[in-house]
């Protein structure tokens, strides 16, 4: 007598385990060995950016979910509330904060650079590439009588822009026609990609792809004061322009950080290392 079984459905029982897995996930508690505050409905990819207001605890976060957020911070108990959120087209690579502290300025892989006010449910454009923006910096003299973003991208260009004038941002506008709406203040071309920026008015500092730095004057960006190499040996990640203006420290993916002056002549005892 031959006997008939049942067929096995493997499927099935894969999607349920599946299914377990995924909600078991889910449950499971946030890794917190120092019992860090947590910030409250956090993005949902990897964090790119994150500044600090220079006003109030607020917290300006830039996100691969194509985000910007801006977060209220109990200074007291850390406890925060996402106060304001726009989504981008791309994910956004960088994001500061204007001096008065008012309005988020955001740039990233869409090539615009946006004004935003956490009060307000859409941003402005007020500066483009033709190619992805990896750096923005805010820069003002001390009376704040004379202010620009400065921007550097992929495209190999240095951009500085006005942040009183902007244009509507469409979302939808994916050839970012921009150009005829707003021009920038001054534009520079530079031998390769910008990878990080810093500024210590006047003074800025650029890290490119081939290793090598920038510095300029802002007050002059014709031409730079300076193109120096540095003691690192691999792709510069982060640098970081002393408060003095005498200096800059830049780090690599080498996970080692160098020091360098811009004049080692002012005194025979300061060494790049």
């Amino acid at each position: 007598m031959a006997l008939s079984f049942g067929t096995f459905n493997n499927t099935n029982n894969t999607n349920k385990n599946n299914s377990m897995n995924k909600s078991a996930s889910n449950n499971k508690p946030t890794y917190n060995p120092n019992n860090d505050v947590i910030l409250n409905d956090p993005p949902n990819d990897s964090i790119q950016a994150l500044k600090w207001s220079p006003k109030a605890n607020l917290l300006a976060v830039a996100s691969w979910d194509c985000t910007v957020r801006a977060y209220q911070v109990d200074g007291s108990n850390g406890s925060s509330t996402v106060i304001g959120e726009y989504k981008n087209t791309a994910p956004p690579l960088d994001v500061i904060w204007s001096n008065d502290g008012s309005n988020i300025i955001s740039a990233g892989c869409d090539k615009v650079i946006k004004i935003w006010n956490p009060q307000q449910q859409y941003p402005s454009v007020i500066g483009y590439h033709n190619k992805p923006i990896r750096k923005i910096s805010y820069a003002s003299d001390n009376n704040n009588s004379h202010q620009m973003v400065i921007s550097g991208g992929w495209d190999k260009c240095i951009k500085s822009w006005d942040p009183k004038q902007s244009t509507p941002y469409i979302s939808n506008d994916k050839d970012n026609n921009y150009s005829s709406k707003i021009k920038p203040i001054g534009s520079l071309s530079v031998n390769e990609r910008v990878y990080a920026m810093d500024i210590s008015f006047p003074l800025l500092c650029v890290a490119l792809a081939n290793k090598k730095v920038m510095i300029f004057d802002i007050r002059n960006m014709n031409k730079p004061i300076k193109e120096t190499g540095t003691l690192l040996k691999h792709q510069l990640r982060c640098i970081a322009t002393f408060p003095d203006q005498k200096g800059f420290a830049v780090g690599s993916v080498e996970g080692r950080c160098a020091i360098h002056y811009i004049n080692e002549d002012l005194d025979r005892n300061m060494k790049n290392f």
